[in-house]
């Protein structure tokens, strides 16, 4: 079973093979880059970044139908802006927290349940390790395609 859907970048270049190979190759790049980006945000404790890089790559796995990892991207990017939340030695700028206060309150009760019970560095690592393995397993199959 593959894990990629091709559709919306095929229906995006409608017959255009040379613009559909430009998408590919470049979502290829930023899957190949991912994990390393989020295990380095991880490590320097760069919530904030953290959150915000697991944002912008949510669109695109959807776009790719990578379903799975979206929501493990988005769960990253909740989780990173409830630990950057609470904690004390983290200082954000009062109109950042309260944007970050009000996507909180804003979640799904099950999310938001969900993220509660697991706020902590171990789930968001945990988390990037199978964005890395879906990452790995979509440039596998870009590069099926060349074959």
């Amino acid at each position: 079973m593959h894990l990629l859907d091709f559709s919306y970048v095929d229906k995006a270049c409608a017959g255009d093979r040379a613009m559909r190979a430009e998408l590919l190759g470049l979502f290829a790049e930023q899957m190949r880059s991912l994990g390393a980006t989020l295990d380095a945000l991880l490590e320097n404790d760069s919530l904030e970044a953290l959150a915000r890089e697991a944002h912008s790559v949510k669109s695109t796995a959807l776009s790719m139908g990578m379903d799975e990892m979206a929501a493990s991207l988005k769960k990253i990017e909740v989780v990173s802006k409830k630990l950057l939340l609470s904690s004390v030695s983290v200082e954000l700028a009062p109109s950042r927290r309260q944007l970050y206060e009000e996507q909180m309150n804003s979640l799904q009760p099950d999310l938001n349940e969900w993220a509660e019970a697991n706020m902590s560095k171990k789930t968001l690592h945990d988390l990037i390790r199978f964005c890395k393995l879906q990452s790995s397993r979509a440039v596998s199959e870009i590069g099926q395609l060349d074959g």
